[in-house]
């Protein structure tokens, strides 16, 4: 039997003009989880990734830890990688700006970020709240495709 491993993307930098890339810890959460798998004798035959940029480093940076790269190694170690880092848009994250705005009323998040970190998130988690209650208009992708995009997407890992 196959199993199959879900990794969220390493730290992110968050509060930056560009969220999406991985900080330089977020960078060694993912070598440190390639590092544990390779230990472990754990090999991948498929790795599969949203588009997003901190989703397809998390997935480098794992396979770094385990000595592949992002290339086949020689046969019979540990790490040997059979596939490249496949891209499936169904595993992006959900638009969580687009989530701040529509139940702010199109507030701006990072200067709320950067000015009270913990009211930032009090708000965040009541816009979260309201969008899987079907309470939040605009946005994006409703609670419910959101989560038949991420069913569909696993159904298509585990193919």
């Amino acid at each position: 039997m196959a199993t199959l491993f879900l990794v969220r993307h390493g730290q992110a930098s968050f509060g930056a003009a560009n969220y999406d890339c991985l900080s330089d810890t977020g960078r060694q959460q993912a070598r440190w989880l390639g590092e544990y798998f390779r230990e472990r004798g754990i090999a991948f035959k498929r790795v599969v990734a949203g588009s997003l940029v901190r989703q397809q480093d998390t997935a480098m940076e794992i396979l770094a830890g385990m000595g592949a790269g992002d290339v086949p190694v020689e046969s019979g170690t540990p790490a040997a990688i059979t596939a490249r880092v496949e891209t499936h848009l169904g595993l992006n994250e959900y638009d969580g700006e687009a989530l701040y705005r529509s139940h702010t009323g199109g507030a701006d998040h990072r200067a709320h970020q950067n000015a009270d970190y913990n009211d930032y998130w009090r708000t965040f988690r009541a816009a979260y709240q309201a969008w899987t209650l079907d309470q939040l208009a605009g946005m994006p992708e409703s609670w419910a495709d959101f989560g038949g995009r991420i069913r569909a997407s696993l159904a298509h890992a585990t193919e």
